[in-house]
């Protein structure tokens, strides 16, 4: 393997994301995989806090919409934001939409405030 080494990784990661909040769905899974990583190797886990687009797709919803059903799925929530949704589900594909899902619910409009799924 002509890659470097995971100790190496994890802190060209720390110095690129710095002291920012993590952005991403299901997020904490992520995060999970990093704390062990940097536990192992550096003895401490990653420290920054996490933004679930998911939940802020939920409460601004529900703050119209109170007690409607919402599908929180990915695909679900770029559909309703209308977002491109991508073709293949990897975890390039998968970050970039969860950015453009967050842009959206923090600087764009709701497209639709009906319930989405009806």
């Amino acid at each position: 393997a002509d890659g470097i080494s995971e100790k190496e990784a994890l802190l060209k990661l720390l110095a690129f994301i710095g002291n920012r909040p993590l952005v991403g769905y299901h997020i904490r899974y992520d995060k999970k995989i990093l704390d062990l990583a940097c536990q192992r190797q550096l003895g401490f886990p990653l420290p920054n806090p996490l933004i679930e687009v998911s939940q802020i797709y939920h409460d601004k919803l529900e703050r119209h919409l109170p007690n409607a059903y919402f599908d929180l799925s990915l695909d679900a929530i770029c559909k309703h934001l209308e977002l491109p949704i991508q073709d293949k589900h990897d975890a390039l594909q998968d970050a970039i939409s969860a950015a453009l899902v967050f842009v959206r619910l923090t600087k764009g409009d709701l497209p639709n405030l009906t319930a989405p799924y009806t």
